[in-house]
């Protein structure tokens, strides 16, 4: 009897332990790894880090067989080697996106820089277009001349002459302007023949009497003849054109680092002007005035197509016999700082173009003054 309990004990032991072989192991780790492996995010990675992605399915065959081998231990390690694998597949697909989306805005913005670049282009040509027919609507007006002057008192008289003596020497500054851009420019030559008509007619002395007498006339004359000869040129000038404005800028600018302020720069036909007052002592410069060229010759080193008329003003016509050595100091001192000759001219005025209309010696003193006028193309 006892040998018979024994051997049912046996056997019942034997089909329990073979009932819990067959058994199926469930470790969490490896189910965790199958939902995130089969997730849709894993599938969207596939085509941007596919290395990581196939990485994560033999990580999980591998848990999943030692789960069917009862290592517990292995299919965890297994399955979680999965999920870090499915991990680095998001972060390797985030950067490629990140990565292309940031080549696409690259290549947007070149586009758009280059647009904006070809923008630019054509706004300068326009702007060009526009400032070339400026000139020439100004010296379309100033060629239409009122009718020729009559007879007039002698005070009156004396005025014209005055100003036709004027106008005469802004005349030969603008014909000097255009020489110093195109020596060989067609007009000037018409335009030194009216020049000639009109230093003769201020001399009582008219070259010509099938042309106006009155020398108010013949300079007005004179002034628009020298000023299509600028126009004709800059037309004609092959060098690129400097902004007028950024010149303007920049000398203003170098006058308010000075302390007390440098002289402020004006704007006429020629370009930009910087005058100079208390320029000279007898023939030779002030200091003030060589640091004021110096700092104009800056100006003109950053802008090489920018040419430099220096012009002497007298403050009476006694002082015209010594502008030549005055012109001879500025254009060295300019050129010592660095502006080639080849874009130097120096002209004297002598007292012809006063600013002060007086009498008074001490007023009419501030009628010697240097421009320096940057001569723009």
């Amino acid at each position: 009897m006892s040998r018979v309990r024994t051997t049912f004990a046996l056997v019942t032991a034997l089909t329990l332990s073979a009932c819990g072989g067959a058994s199926t192991m469930h470790v969490p780790d490896v189910a965790t790894a199958e939902g995130v492996v089969a997730s849709p995010q894993a599938e969207a990675a596939r085509s941007l880090a596919p290395t990581f992605v196939q990485e994560a399915n033999v990580e999980l065959a591998a848990a999943r067989k030692a789960v069917a081998e009862g290592d517990e231990v292995t299919a965890s390690l297994r399955a979680q080697r999965a999920i870090a694998a499915i991990q680095r597949a998001y972060a390797a697909a985030r950067l490629a996106r990140a990565t292309r989306e940031e080549t696409d805005a690259t290549d947007t913005a070149r586009k758009h820089e280059a647009a904006l670049r070809a923008l630019g282009h054509e706004r300068a040509r326009v702007d060009a277009e526009v400032d070339t027919l400026e000139k020439k609507l100004h010296v379309a007006r100033e060629a239409a001349l009122p009718a020729e002057s009559g007879k007039t008192d002698s005070g009156r008289a004396v005025a014209r002459l005055r100003a036709a003596t004027t106008l005469t020497a802004e005349a030969a500054l603008l014909c000097g302007a255009a020489r110093l851009i195109a020596p060989q420019a067609k007009a000037l030559a018409d335009a030194d023949a009216a020049l000639a008509d009109a230093e003769s007619a201020i001399a009582g002395k008219p070259r010509s009497t099938d042309r106006p007498k009155e020398p108010i006339d013949v300079a007005a004359i004179a002034r628009v003849k020298c000023l299509a000869a600028l126009s004709a040129a800059r037309t004609a000038s092959r060098d690129k054109a400097e902004d007028p404005d950024v010149l303007f800028s920049e000398l203003s600018a170098e006058a308010a680092q000075k302390a007390p302020p440098g002289p402020s720069p004006t704007r006429d036909e020629r370009g930009v002007v910087l005058t100079l007052h208390d320029a000279f002592r007898g023939t030779d410069l002030t200091e003030a005035a060589s640091a004021s060229l110096a700092a104009a010759a800056r100006v003109a080193r950053a802008h090489p197509q920018v040419l430099v008329q220096v012009v002497v003003h007298e403050a009476d016509p006694s002082g015209a016999s010594t502008s030549g050595r005055k012109v001879e100091a500025a254009l060295a001192a300019l050129e010592r700082a660095g502006v080639p000759k080849a874009h130097l001219r120096g002209e004297s005025a002598g007292a012809r173009i006063a600013i002060v209309a007086s009498n008074d010696t001490a007023r009419r003193a501030k009628n010697a003054r240097v421009d320096v006028v940057f001569v723009t193309r």
